[in-house]
């Protein structure tokens, strides 16, 4: 990318992120190899199923702005000009979506959402940078996801002890999602989940593990929607920061950065080469 390039996008924030989900023609018990990028609870998370790709993206993420993002900082009076922008936070750059900006005159945060990780964030306005056509033009990374069948064992909502051990258990993992209801409305993909590197052996892993630790119940699949009460908020709330859990947020973007230890100082790809591949 050219940085003079950078500014040659009046308008540019009228358009909209394309989304990965739509890139995918999903089928039913089809399996995909993914990654979850962050989990709000056992029933709201978000995968990353082009893995390479986005750790691709990332390193040329930071490799620009951190070479060129001082020329790129939005003004806090033309915050509410833009929908997306590159936000920096826990030493990182992200794509993202702003939610929430202040007005001029107000003391307050930006609240964005990384649509390549599926965070919500509070950034001060002077880390918020613009966000060129390039990068506005490569699908969002982050896609919309919920165990199938599975709710809370004896408790209206995910607890906190169920919800960390969904998080230890998918961490760090490459699994195989195993499609298994798909809202093309809402963009969410329902999934029984599995280590991917043993699908042959392991049969729903990460279910059998929810129901042996007394952590979940499976639903039979008759439950009416307005039952469910453990699926609220709705995605886009959260997307939007309702109910962070701030202290998951921090430590998963620390360990993000983390490891990144090193940002050549050539990058070898360019956004068009990143978005062939």
């Amino acid at each position: 990318m050219d940085p003079s390039d950078m500014h040659k996008n009046s308008g540019y924030h009228f358009k909209l992120i394309p989304h990965s989900f739509d890139n995918h023609t999903w089928k039913i018990h089809q399996t995909y190899r993914l990654k979850v990028a962050y989990t709000h609870n056992p029933s709201k998370f978000w995968i990353i199923t082009k893995i390479n790709k986005l750790d691709r993206f990332h390193k040329y993420l930071q490799f620009f702005y951190r070479n060129y993002g001082r020329g790129f900082v939005i003004a806090k009076c033309n915050l509410r000009w833009y929908k997306y922008g590159v936000v920096y936070v826990y030493e990182s750059y992200y794509r993202a979506l702003l939610v929430t900006v202040p007005l001029e005159h107000e003391d307050k945060s930006v609240q964005a959402f990384l649509v390549d990780y599926g965070i919500s964030v509070e950034v001060p306005p002077a880390n918020v940078y613009v966000l060129s056509d390039e990068l506005l033009d490569v699908p969002q990374f982050a896609i919309r996801a919920t165990l199938s069948r599975m709710g809370p064992f004896n408790s209206p909502k995910w607890t906190s002890e169920a919800t960390d051990i969904f998080r230890h258990m998918v961490k760090d993992m490459v699994l195989a999602g195993k499609v298994k209801r798909v809202d093309t409305v809402r963009r969410i993909v329902e999934l029984e989940l599995d280590d991917y590197y043993c699908r042959a052996r392991c049969m729903s892993l990460v279910k059998n593990a929810l129901l042996a630790k007394q952590c979940a119940i499976p639903l039979t699949g008759f439950e009416k929607e307005s039952e469910l009460k453990f699926r609220e908020p709705p995605f886009f709330e959260i997307e939007a920061g309702v109910d962070q859990d701030t202290e998951c947020v921090k430590s998963t973007l620390e360990k993000i950065t983390l490891s990144y230890p090193e940002i050549p100082d050539m990058c070898p790809l360019s956004i068009k080469q990143i978005r062939m591949l």
